[in-house]
């Protein structure tokens, strides 16, 4: 009974999402039970199971057999000393997850941050694509203008000519003036001489 009511215990203080205060207050219990309260690196230092820990494989199966297994070492009563090293344990255990959290937590935090950084950059880059492209418009809707202009001076021109070609104007005609010429004057009989008789 004293066993499976200790056992029932740990299960009850190992919730899935631990506070982050957990190990603080199993040691403050220890402390006010007069008993001295072991580091996490001093519990890893002794302890396999403890060193050997890690948010990746955590298993709260394994972490209860375990237990179980140090409780029952060959039906002997459980001890007080037994108890208190495993809370020590379990302190340990809660204080590396906490840490664990803690780094994973930081890691995600910086991968946020040079996500939004990049975002950043990518939006900058996109706004100054974005008003490039609306330069090159404006430069593509002149040109075209240009050339609309040109185009429609060229067919007015075109158009001029060919109405031209179908009415043509008259060639103008130089005035000449007309050429009097004289009526020749038929010869008359030619004046007797004066002879005086």
């Amino acid at each position: 009974p004293v066993k499976g009511g200790i056992l029932l215990a740990l299960r009850g203080s190992f919730p899935r999402a631990m506070p982050t205060s957990v190990c603080d207050k199993i040691r403050e219990k220890l402390k006010a039970l007069g008993q001295d309260v072991w580091s996490q690196e001093e519990m890893e230092n002794w302890d396999k199971f403890v060193g050997d820990f890690n948010l990746k494989t955590a298993s709260a199966a394994e972490w209860f057999e375990n237990v179980q297994a140090n409780l029952e070492d060959n039906d002997k009563p459980v001890t007080e000393e037994a108890v208190i090293w495993e809370l020590q344990r379990f302190a340990a255990i809660c204080e590396k997850l906490r840490v664990g959290r803690q780094e994973r937590m930081q890691r995600l935090e910086e991968m946020e941050k040079e996500n939004l950084e990049e975002i950043e950059v990518s939006r900058a880059k996109l706004q100054k694509g974005e008003e490039k492209s609306l330069e090159y418009e404006a430069q593509v809707a002149h040109c075209e203008m240009l050339w609309a202009r040109k185009e429609a001076a060229r067919s007015q021109g075109s158009t001029v000519g060919m109405a031209g070609a179908e009415n043509p104007a008259p060639t103008p005609v130089s005035y000449v003036a007309p050429v009097v010429t004289s009526t020749p004057v038929a010869a008359g009989p030619a004046a007797a001489p004066n002879t005086g008789g």
